[in-house]
């Protein structure tokens, strides 16, 4: 592999969560022989001469409260994969996907699989690792990237309507061909946003990732900082399913021309 081809992957990264009830004792009209008193009443005694004699009294009617937790209508259909509004707390979502993708001329197809937690109301922690297959020429090339990042919500709370967030945590690209192999170690801070419904979700996320390091076919430390784009919508389409688009272009910002575009799609669970 190239040094061109090696510096071509290094800066790759792409797009790879329920009424009462009342009981009611009426009076009751004498008659021969008189009523059994109901069991929660205690038998009046007979009036005296010259006394009134004093109406039944009525039971109050009780009413069980039934207490119902109370749901946000965020949470409705609201767990998604790509959005700042992650999948819930406590809640956990599944990603599998498919697409392709092109770096400077050399194209393949592409794959995405991930998981994302839910930590809390205001955070989430992910973990997607995305793979490719560049074809060029006669020779074949595999690249991928292992993203591993917590997503911290600045609203404090989930919204559907629109919401923002802050992305960090380390990135791995890697990459092999001819024979021989390299890995490129950095961060990949970013912001997340997102707006739309319970059923649907759009989201723009702009990622910085930055790469230091290197080992294998090429060892080193260096700086190398990228600007990573990425635009994407994700619908319900009955219980926690959902399917995705997302595209995410990936640009070099230390004079590199190289390019990265991802296209996927497929389906968060």
């Amino acid at each position: 592999m190239t040094m061109s081809f090696s510096r071509l992957l290094l800066s790759s990264a792409f797009g790879l969560t329920t009424l009462a009830m009342g009981v009611d004792a009426t009076a009751q009209t004498p008659t021969q022989p008189p009523p059994v008193p109901p069991p929660e009443q205690t038998a009046q005694p007979a009036p005296a001469d010259g006394d009134e004699a004093e109406p039944p009294r009525r039971k109050p009617k009780r009413r069980k409260v039934v207490e119902e937790e109370e749901r946000d209508d965020d949470d409705e259909g609201g767990s998604f994969f790509f959005s700042a509004n992650g999948p819930g707390p406590g809640k956990s979502q599944g990603v599998v996907g498919a697409g392709g993708l092109i770096a400077s001329g050399i194209g393949g197809p592409g794959f995405t699989l991930g998981v994302n937690y839910g930590i809390a109301e205001v955070a989430d922690f992910q973990l997607r690792t995305d793979l490719a297959v560049l074809l060029a020429n006669n020779s074949t090339g595999v690249a991928g990237v292992v993203d591993p990042h917590f997503l911290l919500r600045l609203l404090g709370k989930r919204n559907m309507e629109a919401n923002f967030g802050l992305k960090f945590g380390p990135e791995i690209v890697w990459a092999a061909a001819g024979g021989g192999g390299i890995a490129v170690f950095g961060v990949a801070p970013g912001l997340a946003t997102s707006f739309g419904s319970s059923k649907v979700q759009g989201s723009i996320n702009l990622d910085f990732p930055i790469y230091f390091a290197a080992a294998g076919s090429a060892t080193g430390t260096f700086t190398s900082a990228t600007i990573r784009p990425s635009v994407g919508v994700e619908g319900n389409v009955g219980g926690s399913t959902n399917l995705f688009l997302r595209i995410a272009p990936q640009f070099s910002l230390s004079g590199g021309s190289g390019y990265i575009l991802s296209i996927l799609t497929g389906v968060t669970f």
